[in-house]
């Protein structure tokens, strides 16, 4: 029985391990990892209940399904909040991470900030490399680019690959920084690395929950090269935004950019990070008369009349393509 073929069959099972969930997800059997989640959801214990939720969030999210994901970050939220309020510091600590797996998936913040309880070395080495992630992710939201390269570095040196998951999302992490900062060589290395690792193990997940983050690198180092692969993950990119912005929608927070193709909205986050007409241009192997079109309908749809209210917009979140 090869890998692809297990995962059919395990996710299947009566009683599914959040570690199966938590597979199936990141290779990108997004039905399977949702169904599976709920059954963990039911008969699992307090800390697996709550990883399980999270990670039905994402499932759903990636299925495009609003409506059963915002049920399951109800749920989750709750199980989290539980989790808070432990006094056993592990489960409190895997909490947070939980909360904050949430926010990294759909955008959105909750209220409260519970604190972390203990020093990050007493965890376990595969959760410390997790987390070196959902911190450099943070930093690179925050604008601090440079700053999270060195977090990515600092993860990269401690734990290696042997964590790939978390070696492929610090590695797009400091792809999208090196984007933001203007290097798009130096990005197209780290999205490489990230590809290497993750595309003989079949992992595609952290490539569709943090595309918004690498506007038009994939496209960029798939497109021509390993066109069945650009294709599939093009698609899960197209349902898993659709997911996200009823999502968003449904919870009443502010949406813009649904109307953006996806070469819109590259270019506009490209200019929005400072980039030239020129550097778009021969980043995205366009014409520069050709990113001028793409900024034209983006300003059109987006209402907007000039590049400083494109910096503008994007500052705030919330803009992501159709």
């Amino acid at each position: 029985m090869g890998l692809v073929e297990g995962i059919e069959e395990l996710v299947q099972m009566d009683n599914p391990t959040v570690e199966i969930v938590e597979c199936a997800y990141h290779m990108g059997y997004f039905e399977e990892a949702a169904a599976a989640a709920e059954k963990v959801a039911v008969s699992g214990t307090a800390l697996t209940r709550m990883v399980a939720l999270c990670l039905g969030v994402y499932a759903y999210l990636a299925m495009g399904d609003a409506a059963a994901c915002n049920k399951t970050l109800n749920l989750a939220v709750e199980a989290c909040q539980e989790g808070v309020s432990q006094p056993d510091p592990f489960l409190h600590n895997m909490a947070i991470v939980c909360v904050r797996m949430l926010e990294d998936a759909t955008s959105l913040e909750f209220e409260g900030s519970p604190k972390w309880n203990g020093a990050l070395e007493d965890m376990p080495r595969g959760l410390q490399a997790y987390c070196g992630f959902q911190m450099a992710y943070r930093m690179l939201l925050r604008g601090n680019d440079q700053q999270a390269i060195g977090m990515v570095r600092a993860f990269q040196a401690l734990a290696g690959s042997r964590y790939p998951v978390s070696y492929v999302k610090l590695r797009l992490v400091a792809a999208s920084a090196y984007l933001r900062l203007g290097y798009p060589e130096e990005a197209t290395e780290e999205f490489d690395e990230a590809w290497r690792v993750a595309e003989p193990l079949g992992i595609v997940g952290p490539f569709v929950e943090m595309n918004p983050c690498l506007p038009g690198l994939a496209r960029h180092c798939l497109h021509g090269k390993d066109e069945a692969m650009y294709k599939a993950l093009r698609a899960m990119i197209c349902r898993h935004r659709e997911g996200w912005h009823e999502l968003r929608r449904r919870r009443r927070y502010p949406v813009q950019g649904q109307n953006l193709s996806a070469l819109e909205y590259s270019t506009t986050a490209l200019v929005a990070w400072g980039w030239t007409n020129r550097e778009i241009a021969n980043y995205m192997g366009i014409s520069e008369n050709t990113v001028k079109h793409y900024l034209t309908n983006a300003y059109q749809k987006l209402g907007l009349k000039n590049r400083s209210q494109i910096i503008q917009a994007f500052s705030k979140g919330g803009v992501r393509p159709e």
